[in-house]
C-alpha cells in the first residue's frame, strides 16, 4: 500500500502565523509574515528531525510534533478557557495551569507512543485537519489581497500627490541651518485635559518648556484620532482628503497611509536643502524603520507582530518579563540616543516616535518598574499619570541636552499624535469600533494634545494656541526657508468605525 505523505507538522506550523495575520491583515504589510513563517518552519523541521531520531517511527514522531505545536500555540487560549470556566478561582493562576497543560501533553504523547502499527489512519486524519485549518486563513488572506487591499501599483501616485512641490522655496536656504527634531510622545494628553478630567496639574512641566523658550499651543488638537492618520497628515503638511477620494470609504486597508509615514513631504523638502535624515523607530511596523533615512536607530530585535504571535504560545509565561524589559530599555535607549545626536555633523532632520506615555504602563513616576506589586492595583488613570510624570522628567533632560550640545540652536517640536484611551467611554480600549458614538468628554480627552515649538531666532508671533499638527511644518518652513505655504484651517476629524477608517467626520466644534 502506498504510504501517506506526512504534511501535518509543517502545515500546523504555518497556521498560527497565517491566522494571526488574517485577523489583523488590514493593519499589516504582507512582508510582516515572512520571517515568522521561515522561523516556524525551520524550528518545526529541526524538532521533527530530533523527535524522529529518538522515536524511530516517522508517523509517531510527526504526530508528536503536531500535537506539541497545537498545544504550544494554543497555550493562551487554554489559559483563557480555564479563566472563563473558573473565573477568579485557583485554576486561573498560571502556576496551576502550566502543570495541567504539561500533564495533558504527557497523556497525549503517551497514548501516541503506546499505539501499535504504522498509524496510517492517524496520519491521514492529521493531514486532513491541518489542510482544513490552513484553508481558512489562506482563503481569507487571498480574498482580502485580491479584493480589499488597495493595489500597490497605485500607491506611487498617491505619494507623488502628497510630496509634490517638496522643494518649494522662493530663495535659497539660509546658512548655518539648524537641526530639526520632530519628536512624537505618543498619547501625551493636553494640559487642559489633564487638569479637567484627571485633576492633574501639569503646569510645572509646561512652565519649564516656556522658560526654555518653547511656545506651547495650549488649545491644540490632533487632526486625526489614530497615529497612522495623524502622522501622515503632519509629515505631509496636508489633510488626507485625497486618500478618502482615491480609496473610498469601503476599504479598511490602513497600510495605504503607512506608505505616507515613510516617504513624506517633510524629509523630501529638507533633503533638497542639504539635510541628513535620522529616524528613531520602535516595534510598531509603520515607524519601525525608514529605508529613506540616512541613519536608523532601533534597539528592538523582534517586531510587534512576532511578539503578539509568541504571546499566544507557551512562551506567554516567560515573555511578559522579557517584553516588559525590552520596552523599558528601548524607550530609555531612544531618549538617550536623541540626546547624543547633536554630535552628528551637518544639518539633520530627526524623526522619533516614542511610545511614552503610551501604554503598556511600565514606568512608575521615577522610572520604577510599574509591574512591581505596589503599582499593580492602581487605576488605569493613575498608571497613565505615573508614566506621564516619568515622561516629563525624561523630556526635561532631553531638551537640556539638545539645546546645550547643539552648535546652532536647534528647532524642536515636541508633539503628541493623539491623546490617551483612558476615559471611561473607551471600554474596549484603543480598538474602539464606534467613534461617532463617543461622548464629547471622551473625544476631548483623546483629541486634545501636547503641541510645543522651540523656534530660535525667528518671530514666533505666527504661532497661536489652537495650531494643529497639519500646520506645524508649514509654519517652520515659512519661517526658516522663506517658503509661502498657506496655513490651513485647523480642523479635527474622526472616522465612523474601524471598518470605515476613511469615512471622516468633522468634530472640530465638538472637541473645542
Amino acid at each position: 500500500m502506498k504510504k501517506t505523505i506526512i504534511l501535518h507538522p509543517f502545515l500546523l506550523a504555518l497556521y498560527p502565523v497565517l491566522f494571526l495575520y488574517s485577523f489583523n491583515i488590514h493593519l499589516l504589510y504582507p512582508s510582516v509574515v515572512v520571517k515568522p513563517l521561515i522561523a516556524t518552519i525551520i524550528c518545526t523541521f529541526v524538532l521533527w528531525l530530533i523527535t524522529n531520531l529518538i522515536v524511530r517511527n516517522i508517523a509517531k514522531s510527526s504526530a508528536l510534533v503536531s500535537v506539541f505545536l497545537l498545544l504550544f500555540f494554543s497555550y493562551k487560549h487554554y489559559l483563557l478557557t480555564f479563566i472563563g470556566i473558573f473565573h477568579k478561582g485557583v485554576f486561573t493562576r498560571d502556576e496551576v495551569l502550566f502543570p495541567l497543560w504539561l500533564i495533558l501533553c504527557l497523556v497525549i504523547f503517551s497514548l501516541i507512543l503506546k499505539t501499535k502499527g504504522e498509524l496510517k489512519n492517524l496520519t491521514l486524519f492529521l493531514n486532513i485537519i491541518s489542510v482544513t485549518l490552513i484553508a481558512f486563513p489562506t482563503t481569507s488572506i487571498a480574498t482580502y489581497e485580491l479584493t480589499k487591499r488597495y493595489p500597490f501599483s497605485k500607491r506611487e501616485d498617491l505619494i507623488k500627490h502628497f510630496t509634490k512641490d517638496s522643494n518649494n522655496t522662493k530663495i535659497s536656504a539660509k546658512p548655518n541651518l539648524p537641526d530639526i527634531y520632530y519628536i512624537i510622545f505618543d498619547r501625551y494628553a493636553n494640559s487642559n485635559v489633564l487638569k479637567e478630567y484627571f485633576s492633574y496639574d501639569n503646569s510645572e512641566f509646561i512652565n519649564y518648556l516656556k522658560d526654555k523658550g518653547f511656545y506651547v499651543a495650549t488649545d491644540s488638537c490632533t487632526n486625526y484620532p489614530k497615529t497612522y492618520l495623524s502622522l501622515a497628515s503632519s509629515l505631509n503638511l496636508n489633510y488626507l482628503d485625497l486618500v478618502k477620494e482615491k480609496i473610498g470609504t469601503h476599504l479598511n486597508d490602513e497600510t495605504v497611509v503607512y506608505d505616507l509615514l515613510r516617504d513624506y513631504k517633510v524629509w523630501r523638502f529638507l533633503k533638497s536643502k542639504g539635510y541628513k535624515f535620522v529616524h528613531l523607530g520602535g516595534r510598531w511596523q509603520p515607524t519601525e524603520i525608514n529605508h529613506f533615512a540616512n541613519l536608523n536607530f532601533n534597539s528592538f530585535i523582534i517586531d510587534d507582530f512576532t511578539i503578539k504571535l509568541l504571546k499566544n504560545t507557551l512562551l506567554l509565561r516567560f515573555m511578559d518579563k522579557y517584553i516588559n524589559e525590552s520596552q523599558r530599555n528601548h524607550i530609555i535607549y531612544q531618549l538617550d540616543k536623541l540626546g547624543e545626536l547633536p554630535s552628528i555633523k551637518g544639518p539633520k532632520f530627526v524623526f522619533a516616535h516614542v511610545l511614552l506615555p503610551h501604554e503598556p504602563f511600565i514606568f512608575g513616576p521615577n522610572g520604577e518598574d510599574a509591574k512591581e506589586k505596589k503599582y499593580r492595583k492602581l487605576s488605569i488613570q493613575q498608571k497613565y499619570l505615573n508614566q506621564l510624570t516619568f515622561a516629563n522628567k525624561k523630556i526635561k533632560i532631553l531638551v537640556d541636552s539638545l539645546i546645550s550640545k547643539s552648535n546652532t540652536p536647534p528647532i524642536i517640536v515636541l508633539q503628541s499624535d493623539e491623546g490617551p484611551y483612558v476615559h471611561k467611554d473607551f471600554n474596549n480600549g484603543p480598538q474602539i469600533y464606534n467613534w461617532k458614538g463617543l461622548s464629547t468628554d471622551a473625544l476631548r480627552v483623546h483629541m486634545m494634545i501636547l503641541n510645543s515649538y522651540y523656534l530660535p531666532g525667528v518671530d514666533k508671533s505666527v504661532l497661536y494656541n489652537s495650531i494643529t499638527p497639519v500646520n506645524s511644518f508649514r509654519v517652520i518652513f515659512n519661517l526658516y526657508f522663506d517658503t509661502d505655504f498657506p496655513l490651513l484651517k485647523d480642523e479635527s476629524y474622526i472616522f465612523e468605525d474601524s471598518v470605515h477608517p476613511y469615512k471622516f467626520l468633522n468634530v472640530t466644534d465638538v472637541v473645542r
